[in-house]
Order: structure tokens, then C-alpha cells, then sequence
């Protein structure tokens, strides 16, 4: 049974609000969440300047473009996240473009640390990891797919790098952003149209 309810959404923030959020916050020494530190601080600097830079040049694919003519019904997406999550940076941007195409479609924010019972319900394993993009159709609240934290070839690549035990955080942070770098929104694009095609339409 899905736990989302209407009074979920009624709190939840648009892509603008939660950008301005980020920003006010961070402008006031704060970041989003229950742990406050210059690490996470900074993280979430980093992430500001990111979505700026793939607010302007992200591309949606024409194959998404054309998924979403056709969808008829109503979903919410809705995206558990969090201001310092470099993984939200690289992918809210290019859901925010994805949805704004689509006016069937309502993207809704949610910080996750303040809905640890959604969060629970939808974890990756035994973590809480985030960005967390849950389709929903809008009527029934009935949950239809759940994607994140990442693209699934990011994820393989990081629990190679992973297994060799090798690897110290810094070094893993830097391979994951040159991932995304290298893959330019690609994998991103081609599981939302999966998300799309295969619950949406």
C-alpha cells in the first residue's frame, strides 16, 4: 500500500520554490536537512552552481518529447531530495525540463529528511539514498514506478569501484562526476523514457 496522501503533496514545493529554498538557505550559512556541517555546506554550493549550468543547457531527447504527447491520464512525480545530494543536482534539472513538457504531468519536492516515512518506504536496499522519483497516478495516489538515486550504469560503476576497496571518497566523488560529465544527461534520459513507457502511456 502506498503511504502518499494528498496532505504530502499539499506541503510539497515546485522545482522553482525548492531552488529559491536551496538558495535562501544557503545565502544564510544553512543547508536542507537534519545535519548541518561546512562539508554539506559546501556540497550544497557545489550543487546550486550545477543546476544552474544544466537549467541552461540541458536538452530533452525528441524520443521523451514524444513519450509525453501521449500520455492522457494524470501523475505526480514526486522527488524525495535534499539541497546537498550531488546525485539530485546531476538529475532534477533534466526531470524538471522532462515534466514541464507535459501538462498531465505535476513534479512535485519533498526534503527527505522530513518525510523519513515516504524515504522508508522507498529505499535502495537498506539506504536511504536520494534523488527518489515516485510516479503516481493522480488520482488514485497508486504508486507506478520508482526511480533513483541514479542511473543504473552509475550505479554498477560505483559498486565496481566499490568492491576493488580501493577507492577513498574524494576520488569516488571525482569518478562520479566525470561519469556525468562523460554521459551528458544520456542514461538519466533513457530510464525516464523507460518510466514513461512502461507506466505512463
Amino acid at each position: 500500500m502506498n503511504i502518499i496522501t494528498e496532505k504530502h503533496i499539499a506541503k510539497s514545493l515546485n522545482y522553482e520554490q525548492y531552488r529559491e529554498l536551496i538558495l535562501d538557505l544557503y545565502k544564510k550559512g544553512y543547508t536542507t536537512g537534519v545535519i548541518q556541517n561546512p562539508e554539506l555546506l559546501e556540497f550544497s554550493n557545489i550543487n546550486i552552481h550545477r543546476m544552474n549550468r544544466l537549467d541552461k543547457t540541458v536538452i530533452i531527447d525528441d524520443r521523451i518529447k514524444n513519450a509525453l504527447v501521449n500520455i492522457k491520464q494524470t501523475y505526480i512525480w514526486l522527488v524525495l531530495t535534499e539541497a546537498w545530494c550531488g546525485d539530485a543536482a546531476q538529475s532534477l534539472p533534466i526531470i524538471a525540463k522532462a515534466a514541464d513538457l507535459c501538462q498531465n504531468i505535476q513534479l512535485v519536492f519533498l526534503l527527505r529528511d522530513d518525510n523519513l516515512d515516504i524515504m522508508d518506504d522507498n529505499l535502495s536496499g537498506k539506504s536511504r539514498s536520494i534523488p527518489k522519483l515516485i510516479c503516481l497516478n493522480s488520482v488514485t495516489f497508486d504508486k507506478l514506478y520508482v526511480w533513483g538515486p541514479r542511473p543504473e550504469k552509475l550505479i554498477n560503476y560505483v559498486n565496481e569501484m566499490k568492491e576493488r576497496g580501493d577507492v577513498s571518497k574524494p576520488d569516488l566523488l571525482k569518478a562520479i562526476q566525470l561519469w556525468y560529465n562523460q554521459d551528458n544527461t544520456k542514461e538519466i534520459q533513457n530510464e525516464l523514457l523507460k518510466m514513461i513507457g512502461s507506466s505512463m502511456i
